[in-house]
């Protein structure tokens, strides 16, 4: 299985101790769409229902949306989940 690239800065403890929460909250917001969506909704208290929409088709959310099957399945690409048993 293909592991995303990393779509933001690499984190850096020694710097976020002398970051506010200002320019942590402005570094979060520079990352994947995953994560602005999840920086308004959650810490910024504000609704971007556009963001949302665009996980499906941005970063890591359409990555990791990439491996259903065409169907839209996450199993097996015949259907059967690996415990059904077999009626053969």
């Amino acid at each position: 299985m293909k592991i995303p690239e990393l779509c933001f800065p690499v984190f850096d403890f020694k710097t976020a101790c002398n970051m506010v929460d200002n320019e942590i909250i402005e570094w979060l917001l520079n990352g994947d769409i995953s994560i602005q969506y999840q920086v308004y909704r959650d810490i910024l208290k504000t609704n971007k229902p556009g963001l949302k929409e665009r996980i499906a088709t941005e970063g890591w959310g359409k990555e990791f949306l990439s491996f259903r099957n065409t169907n839209g399945h996450w199993g097996l690409k015949n259907g059967l989940h690996p415990t059904t048993p077999c009626l053969i």
